[in-house]
């Protein structure tokens, strides 16, 4: 079954792995579940910035660290570093 067409050109590309790695990988899903976890990683820096947004949009309209952190379920010293 031929894959659907990526929104990029593909490239192949060497990795150096041992037989016991590849067989690994190769277990896991290989290239598609490779891109499955990049894209993941992607969405979750995105929702990160938006949620960072979020907070400092809070911070501004003078809520405390405590408040803001209460709101978006994260520790006050997450909301901190957020604003430092």
């Amino acid at each position: 079954m031929p894959r659907p067409k990526p929104p990029e050109p593909l490239k192949p590309r060497a990795v150096r792995m041992s037989d016991t790695e590849w067989e690994l990988f190769k277990h896991l899903g290989g290239a598609d579940w490779l891109r499955s976890r990049l894209d993941k990683l992607r969405i979750k820096g995105i929702v990160k910035r938006q949620r960072n947004t979020r907070i400092r949009a809070a911070a501004k309209l003078g809520k405390s660290h405590a408040q803001i952190g209460k709101e978006l379920n994260i520790d006050r010293s997450t909301v901190w570093r957020i604003l430092k």
